[in-house]
């Protein structure tokens, strides 16, 4: 009898474990390929692009990097999801330009050019309106353009904190921290705008890259090489495939340094022309920039000065009070004299107890009146006559720097003096020094106006 029940039981186990198989189907799912996706490889990455084609009209397709000629090195510069540090690029491969900024992304050909859509829609459009007249000057001037109002509208936040920070310097030191993020998206633009001016300078300054950034006189000349145009010279050492994976070989001179700027073709002369202009723009942009950040740590200095100031304060303060406590302390003396029950013959004089009070009371509120007039008074005259002085050392060095020569030798002359003397000195040579340089502007004014 257990014998039939654990045979049953088996059966039963075995044709459960028969219909999960079969509702699971893994088999039948194998055999459809169509069910299976695989993932896709990096070699099929599919862009969605807009192709000006020579015609004037313009596509908006998908293309793959084996369709684009891109090589595996250059595809992570226009995946949108990649990790690469490189902000911007210009460079030159065997039969196109790659060129990636913040604002836009595109690969120029010969015959045609290939934009990448920008971050926003606006911006796409407007480069689109533009390309069919001057692809790379119209793809630098939105760079540029983008580059500078980034740079523009970051100013406008940075000057208005700064200007709030720099109003009043009695804050808490957590004013410092607004800075914060403006630093950081300071420093991001700054990137981008170094990355930029080195792709540009990089191209600008070599020949040879300058000659290979002309895809027209390219085409040109390798069309006029014998046989570099047939079907039959480059067959089976070449891909049919659209692009710029080509042979090195074919591009002749090209490959060579370029000859002098003397040398250079009207294409040449033209595309460094455009790329220098904005290569200028950009440094001003940069330097705007750098100026900017100065001011920020500008800012910060002076705040890490106001704050080692008001703690060098708080210390002076406390040290004050300790003094005065002291003081205070000592005023109890003749209390406590008085109070020790001690045989003298001031107990029993009249008018003594209150003469004692209020002089103890006097001496407090002089001791109190004396340490807050010289918290309050005393640090601005010592800090008054420390800017005077800088006043006149920046005078001394901006406006009478060549008087110095007259006043060294006057105390050559007179050997050792006083600090009055000194001053005495300085003042008569000074003095004589502006009516020198004023009857100069009028002989000047009188024989440019009056002869």
């Amino acid at each position: 009898m257990r014998l039939k029940l654990l045979v049953d039981r088996g059966r039963d186990l075995a044709a459960a474990f028969q219909r999960h198989i079969a509702a699971l189907g893994v088999v039948d799912q194998m055999k459809d390929t169509g069910a299976i996706q695989l993932p896709a490889s990096p070699g099929r990455n599919f862009w969605e692009v807009l192709e000006f084609r020579p015609d004037g009209t313009v596509l908006e397709t998908w293309k793959t990097p084996d369709v684009l000629g891109l090589h595996p090195r250059d595809v992570s510069v226009f995946a949108t999801d990649s990790t690469l540090t490189q902000r911007a690029m210009l460079a030159v491969r065997n039969q196109a330009v790659l060129l990636k900024t913040e604002t836009c992304r595109a690969v120029l050909y010969a015959d045609r050019a290939v934009l990448f859509p920008a971050h926003k829609t606006r911006a796409t459009l407007r480069i689109a309106q533009q390309v069919k007249s001057a692809v790379l000057e119209a793809l630098m001037a939105e760079s540029v353009r983008g580059l500078e109002g980034k740079g523009r509208r970051l100013s406008v936040v940075a000057e208005t904190v700064l200007n709030d920070i720099n109003s009043n310097f009695s804050n808490s030191s957590g004013e410092l921290q607004r800075l914060l993020p403006i630093q950081r998206k300071l420093t991001e633009v700054q990137q981008d705008v170094k990355d930029l001016l080195e792709a540009l300078t990089c191209i600008v300054e070599d020949d040879v890259q300058l000659k290979r950034l002309c895809l027209s006189d390219r085409a040109a000349a390798l069309a006029s090489v014998p046989g570099a145009a047939g079907p039959g010279a480059v067959a089976g050492k070449r891909t049919h495939k659209p692009g710029f994976k080509e042979l090195r070989g074919a591009e002749g001179g090209y490959s060579r340094k370029g000859d002098g700027a003397g040398q250079r073709s009207p294409a040449m002369r033209m595309a460094a022309a455009i790329l220098e202009s904005y290569e200028f723009k950009l440094t001003a942009v940069h330097g705007y920039l750098s100026e900017l950040e100065a001011s920020m740590e500008q800012t910060k200095t002076v705040w890490h000065m106001q704050l080692d100031h008001q703690r060098n304060r708080v210390l002076r303060v406390n040290l004050l009070m300790s003094i005065a406590s002291f003081a205070a302390m000592s005023m109890t003396v003749p209390a406590a004299f008085f109070g020790m029950n001690l045989d003298n013959r001031l107990e029993a004089a009249p008018g003594m107890f209150m003469f004692v009070v209020n002089c103890s009371m006097g001496t407090g509120l002089l001791m109190g009146g004396m340490v807050y007039v010289y918290y309050k008074f005393g640090p601005k005259r010592r800090y008054k006559a420390r800017l005077r002085d800088m006043r006149s050392l920046r005078d001394l060095l901006v406006f009478h720097m060549d008087d110095m020569d007259d006043v060294i030798q006057e105390i050559k002359q007179r050997g050792q003096v006083t600090k009055t003397e000194f001053a005495q000195i300085v003042r008569e040579l000074l003095e004589l020094s502006e009516l020198l340089r004023m009857e100069e502007h009028m002989d000047d004014f009188s024989r440019t106006h009056l002869q």
